[in-house]
C-alpha cells in the first residue's frame, strides 16, 4: 500500500483528512508514529487503525507536532481580555462579530474568557 492510498482510506473511512500536508513531512510524521507501535507497513497500520479508534487522534497529534505552546503567558492573555478587547468591542452591535487572527498558532485559534452579552 501507497502513502497516497492510506491517506485517501483516512480520509473516507475516518474522516482524517490529511492530504494538504506535505507529503515528505506525512512520510516522516507516520514513519515516526508506525516506529512506536512497532508496525512494518502502512497496509499494516490501517489495519490498525481500523480496531483502534482512539488511533486517528493519536495520528493527529504526532502529525501536527503540538510542541510550541504558543499561549504559554497566561499574563498577557489576561491583558488582551481584560484591557485591549473591551475596547476594540465596545461599538459592537449585538449579535455582531469579532473575528481576530492568531497568527503563531497553527489553528489561529484561542479560546479567552469573556463575559456573555
Amino acid at each position: 500500500m501507497e502513502l497516497d492510498e492510506l491517506l485517501h482510506t483516512l480520509a473516507t473511512e475516518r474522516d482524517l483528512d490529511l492530504r494538504g500536508y506535505k507529503h515528505t513531512t506525512l512520510e516522516r510524521r507516520l514513519r515516526k508514529r508506525l516506529d512506536q507501535l512497532s508496525i512494518g507497513s502502512y497496509e499494516s497500520y490501517l489495519e490498525y487503525v481500523r480496531s483502534n479508534p482512539d488511533e486517528t487522534n493519536l495520528l493527529l497529534d504526532t502529525v501536527l507536532i503540538n510542541v510550541t505552546e504558543f499561549f504559554r503567558d497566561p499574563a498577557a492573555w489576561d491583558l488582551l481580555a481584560d484591557d485591549v478587547l473591551p475596547t476594540l468591542l465596545k461599538n459592537l452591535r449585538p449579535g455582531g462579530s469579532f473575528r481576530g487572527w492568531v497568527a503563531g498558532c497553527a489553528t489561529g485559534k484561542r479560546s479567552i474568557r469573556w463575559p456573555s452579552w
